[in-house]
């Protein structure tokens, strides 16, 4: 079977590594572990993307940076930003937080529907 939807995976390479046993070869799966990689390749636009699923530990937290690029180079080709964290991290619900309130400031997230 032949994956038809392709999904961008910006995260630490074990993250990446969960997010490709979790789906399976159902998805194609891009994988970018650093920042500078995911600009060069959404800045190109040659690849479409269903979805891209952002760690917020990527890349050293780079995860704003990735939402704001998003923003910046979006078009039809790039499909949602979902930011996920694995459960066993050691962040808590001041990041939460702090996340909804950055994300909303750039514009990215309605704040009527954010939870905490």
């Amino acid at each position: 079977m032949r994956p038809t939807k392709t999904i961008l995976v910006a995260d630490r390479p074990a993250g990446i590594q969960t997010i490709r046993n979790v789906m399976g070869a159902e998805f194609d799966i891009v994988s970018v572990p650093t920042f500078s990689e995911a600009e060069l390749l959404l800045q190109t636009g040659e690849r479409n993307f269903d979805l891209i699923l952002c760690g917020v530990h990527f890349d050293d937290s780079r995860m704003f940076d990735l939402a704001a690029l998003v923003q910046r180079v979006a078009s039809a080709s790039l499909g949602p930003l979902v930011i996920f964290r694995d459960l066993n991290s050691q962040l808590d619900a001041a990041f939460s937080v702090a996340s909804s309130f950055q994300l909303t400031f750039l514009g990215l997230l309605d704040s009527s529907i954010s939870s905490t």
